[in-house]
């Protein structure tokens, strides 16, 4: 099953839906909301995601275990302080 979800609602708090989704979601987009911090643990469930939009945000990082999602080839942050992705 392939799911996508799209957040863009000004959000200021990292949105349970997204964590909650895990191994289901392939497509999340999170952009344009006021997000300034991503909690350790939100990828984590997130094995099948292949694009994360991030763009325009107020973000200045991201977690380290992003760079474990090995079937992420779309990845967007501009606007956002986060210059690129993390690798591990």
């Amino acid at each position: 099953m392939f799911v996508a979800l799209c957040l863009s609602r000004r959000l200021e708090d990292f949105p349970d839906e997204v964590i909650e989704g895990g191994h289901m979601l392939k497509e999340v987009s999170l952009a344009s909301n006021l997000l300034t911090f991503v909690p350790n643990d939100a990828f984590e469930t997130l094995t099948r995601l292949t694009t994360l939009d991030m763009n325009d945000n107020m973000l200045g990082s991201l977690p380290e275990q992003l760079g474990l999602l090995t079937d992420l080839t779309r990845w967007g942050s501009t606007s956002s302080r986060v210059p690129v992705r993390p690798v591990i």
